[in-house]
């Protein structure tokens, strides 16, 4: 368990102001906890609530925005929020596109752009 890096706070807050769902952050993403998914060093992370320890895992939807970032390699990079049914934060979701892991952590700094999904 660790706090977000202030790259992941950016991405975030980026995908949820750009979303037209309301989704439910109940502080400041500076105070949230993560853990990072086994997904084979793509980056996702696990966002910690205080439900996180529920046996039944809740049913995850994606958000209408997802951001391309380009890793160091240059290979593309799909981020995107999973959110539960009463659309609470519950995952960053990253998937390289040639299923590598990432280079490094995800950086802000690196280029993003936005995509809105219909």
């Amino acid at each position: 368990m660790r706090k977000l890096t202030q790259s992941e706070i950016y991405i975030i807050d980026k995908l949820v102001n750009d979303s037209n769902l309301v989704i439910k952050l109940y502080t400041s993403l500076n105070n949230y906890f993560c853990e990072d998914s086994l997904d084979g060093g793509m980056g996702s992370i696990k966002i910690l609530t205080n439900d996180y320890n529920t046996i039944v895992e809740p049913i995850l939807k994606t958000v209408d925005v997802q951001l391309i970032y380009q890793d160091l390699d240059k290979s593309t990079v799909s981020i995107t929020l999973l959110l539960d049914q009463d659309n609470n934060l519950k995952e960053l979701d990253c998937f390289k596109m040639d299923f590598s892991p990432l280079c490094e952590p995800l950086n802000k700094n690196n280029p993003l752009s936005l995509v809105k999904l219909s």
